[in-house]
């Protein structure tokens, strides 16, 4: 039996980034983190394939104030590499072909990727005077505020980058930034504009789409176990959790950790099943939030073979569009040494809510479906050079309508346990640096 003040389980990014403030706040600290795989970082998981730098997770990240005070405290904030320019161009598949998303709201004005009737409605959107409803859906939310044109949208960004149905998760969960300006302004477009007058008023610099570092998303996972040293456990995984008089004893294959607080960072499912002993009721709940699955093909070109036209960052497809699809990020367009000199790099993304089978679709059909819709989208009609498959089961939580409520059920039940606390992206949206931070993500 080993006594410690902190178990964490999980060595995620939320995981580490707890551990991480919490002994910098307290250097005498006692913590402990518990990972179950051999390596940390979670869905943090960069890999390097014959000269192709690959993402197996998130793709990069977006740097705020907050995140670069995490990269100086860890002190990688000189690897971090900012994307091209033309990552701010980004598209949406409709009616089989790309319409370029509008950088601005007013650019959706000239563009055709609605019709004159919903961009007149659109111009109404400030008179609206409803507010969210509780459980709004992301559908209904936009298809309130900027009319029913609007919905195909919504619905390509919640296929595209969440995996899934616009009409199922709650905006307010999703989207809280959304909701966040609707209170405050009145209007999303008013806003907007307001929004970014109070940071063009307060000198803020613009800040590039997205960023990632030299070793890719990983490193910083990485950088954070060097720093807590042997506090970090893999190959942990942890079967059983005991709430004793001294707080909570955690049972791993060759290790036993005893402390008053700790705190579980894997995802709903596994969290359901270590706490449903201690409190049934809490492990119920959070076994009724869904995940979905998700498969990326990496397909490498030689530069000859791919038009001059194709840049920026990538495109969504809304539910229907693309088969099983969900969109493809132009990986070496957006960080260009992620191929190797003379090649480009794409990653194409299927699966999700409406198709949970595909995680279990053959490689060889998998990396076709993936080359023909970059064919027929991009024209890129030469075989690939390189081609790989990553599948992420159970890796994208899906806040559908009623998270908001269920997870004040959760906090509820939570001060029914002193010293146990959840985190993650399960419960709470963050970006994956963003969540470095902010400490993780608390119900």
């Amino acid at each position: 039996m080993t006594d410690c003040d902190l178990i964490v389980v999980g060595g995620g990014p939320a995981g580490l980034a707890h551990a991480f403030w919490r002994r910098r706040e307290q250097p005498d600290l006692k913590v402990k983190v518990v990972e179950a795989a051999d390596r940390v970082g979670g869905w943090l998981q960069t890999t390097s394939q014959d000269g192709f730098q690959l993402e197996h997770g998130p793709q990069g990240f977006r740097a705020d104030d907050s995140t670069d005070a995490f990269l100086r405290a860890v002190e990688i904030h000189d690897e971090v590499v900012t994307c091209a320019p033309s990552a701010q161009r980004r598209f949406v598949v409709r009616r089989g072909k790309l319409h370029e998303l509008p950088a601005k709201p007013g650019a959706l004005l000239r563009s055709q990727l609605v019709s004159m009737p919903a961009k007149i409605r659109l111009m109404l959107e400030g008179r609206v005077r409803s507010t969210s409803d509780v459980g709004e859906s992301v559908a209904a939310f936009v298809g309130r505020r900027f009319g029913r044109a609007a919905v195909p949208v919504a619905e390509a960004m919640m296929h595209g980058i969440f995996a899934g149905d616009a009409h199922q998760l709650e905006v307010a969960a999703t989207l809280p930034l959304a909701t966040d300006i609707e209170q405050r302004y009145g209007s999303m477009l008013r806003g907007m504009r307001a929004r970014a007058r109070e940071r063009a008023a307060a000198g803020a610099a613009a800040r590039p789409a997205v960023c990632t570092f030299d070793g890719g998303m990983h490193r910083s996972a990485q950088a954070v176990a060097d720093l807590l040293g042997d506090a970090v456990h893999t190959d942990a995984r942890v079967h059983s959790i005991v709430r004793t008089d001294a707080g909570y004893t955690a049972r791993c294959e060759g290790l036993e950790l005893r402390a008053p607080e700790l705190c579980v960072t894997t995802p709903p499912g596994p969290a359901a099943k270590l706490l449903r002993p201690l409190d049934r009721a809490l492990g119920d709940c959070l076994a009724e939030i869904p995940t979905v699955s998700a498969v990326s093909c990496y397909l490498g070109f030689e530069k000859a073979a791919v038009p001059e036209s194709v840049e920026g960052f990538g495109f969504l497809a809304p539910q229907g569009e693309l088969g099983s699809v969900l969109g493809s990020i132009y990986t070496s367009s957006v960080f260009p040494h992620q191929a190797p000199d003379g090649y480009e790099l794409f990653r194409v993304m299927s699966g999700g809510h409406a198709y949970p089978h595909e995680i279990d679709r053959p490689d060889d059909e998998l990396l076709h479906q993936a080359g023909e819709v970059l064919r027929e989208l991009l024209g890129i009609d030469h075989p690939p050079a390189f081609r790989f498959v990553s599948r992420a089961r159970a890796a994208i939580p899906q806040y559908v309508r009623g998270h908001t409520a269920r997870m004040r059920t959760i906090s509820a039940r939570l001060t029914q346990h002193p010293g146990l606390s959840l985190m993650g992206s399960g419960y709470k949206k963050i970006s994956v640096v963003g969540q470095w931070a902010n400490e993780g993500s608390r119900p």
